[in-house]
């Protein structure tokens, strides 16, 4: 019997669109599950704001190979599989620029390696044990 090892699995690093489609799907994923009540406006900037730091953070360059990812590209889609009525050239044009104003007045926070590990840990000592 062959068994399928989750963790060996977890050490390919994939490259090129794959990576990028399954990076999306798992934020779209992580969105649906963590945001309960999205706003019904077009355009949430709050939303867009989360987003924008969720894909500052959901990945480290060793994660993906060829390093080339256009994070704006993927908020832009993230923003549209969530809010499907935003998806003409007009509130993508309006989209990039929220984006770009975001990044350009400091709004994308990267999560410091203090915090993260801190949260590995409380987790780690706090979790059930079976």
């Amino acid at each position: 019997m062959v068994k399928f090892s989750k963790f060996k699995a977890s050490l390919v690093k994939l490259n090129g669109s794959s990576a990028v489609e399954i990076l999306i799907g798992e934020i779209v994923s992580f969105v649906n599950e963590n945001v309960k009540k999205v706003s019904p406006d077009k355009i949430d900037p709050s939303l867009l704001r989360f987003i924008c730091n969720l894909i500052e953070n959901s990945y480290t360059k060793k994660d993906i190979l060829d390093n080339k990812i256009d994070k704006k590209k993927i908020v832009i889609d993230v923003y549209i599989i969530l809010k499907p009525q935003a998806n003409n050239a007009e509130d993508k044009v309006l989209l990039e620029k929220m984006v770009e104003d975001f990044h350009s007045t400091k709004q994308n926070l990267k999560v410091s390696r203090f915090r993260y590990n801190y949260k590995l840990l409380k987790n780690h000592m706090f979790s059930k044990k079976e």
